[in-house]
């Protein structure tokens, strides 16, 4: 691999890669450690994927590839950070996806204890699993554990696994590749100038995590009781 700074190709890349090889050649790339908090990096910008997953258009691969990739780099970096496996052993990132996408994602009630039918909604499923992540790195929302005993909620390890196979379903759904994504995720970060504001702008311009969310109308309802309606709304904004 060539040093930061040379401009590198997609061919400069492996085509197949582990998550610990993932890992591996995004580690020199991370600014936000460098921040004052950089869980608060992590959460804030979990939940800007969320809302720009909601407003993707479904029928761009390129962008949707994108969502993929920028999805996968927070949760390999939430791993990291805090020390949890995400998925070892030395399967490819698409090996693991063919298998994720038949594990079954943590269940969804509305308050009333009713399970959410989110069959076909994989976006919403994602993004749904992605604020519960954030949740558990930084809890604050009941609502969007309707349904689960205080005491008995999954901890950081299932919580994060269960956003990978969310993203799995999602990727497969869309055609879309998690070696490929990786890839791409990568060129772009070798090829991206350094910039030591980015952390600081960064903290600077998130004031609350679900106010940046609940700013976008489409994912308002996420938020919101965990109704069916509200989950529809989101999925024909999505």
């Amino acid at each position: 691999m060539a040093d930061r700074g040379e401009i590198l190709g997609l061919d400069d890349f492996p085509e197949v890669l582990t998550f610990a090889g993932y890992q591996r050649l995004m580690l020199p790339t991370v600014q936000y450690t460098e921040a004052p908090d950089p869980g608060l990096i992590l959460r804030s910008g979990l939940v800007e994927e969320a809302t720009e997953l909601l407003s993707a258009d479904p029928a761009d691969s390129d962008a949707q590839l994108k969502e993929v990739g920028d999805m996968l780099w927070y949760f390999t970096e939430v791993a990291r950070f805090r020390g949890v496996p995400l998925a070892g052993g030395e399967d490819t990132l698409d090996a693991h996806q063919m298998a994720f996408t038949a594990w079954p994602t943590l269940p969804v009630y509305t308050e009333a204890g009713e399970l959410v039918d989110l069959t076909g909604q994989a976006h919403t499923n994602l993004a749904i699993a992605v604020l519960r992540l954030v949740d558990t790195l930084s809890p604050k929302s009941d609502e969007l554990w309707h349904g689960y005993h205080p005491a008995l909620r999954p901890n950081l390890q299932q919580v994060l696994r269960n956003a990978l196979v969310s993203l799995c379903q999602f990727a497969t759904a869309h055609e879309a590749s998690l070696d490929e994504a990786a890839r791409r995720a990568l060129h772009k970060v070798y090829n991206r100038a350094r910039q030591p504001h980015v952390v600081e702008d960064a903290a600077r311009i998130v004031t609350a995590d679900r106010e940046r969310l609940a700013a976008h109308p489409a994912a308002r309802p996420l938020l919101g009781r965990l109704a069916v309606q509200g989950y529809g709304t989101a999925a024909q904004a999505a």
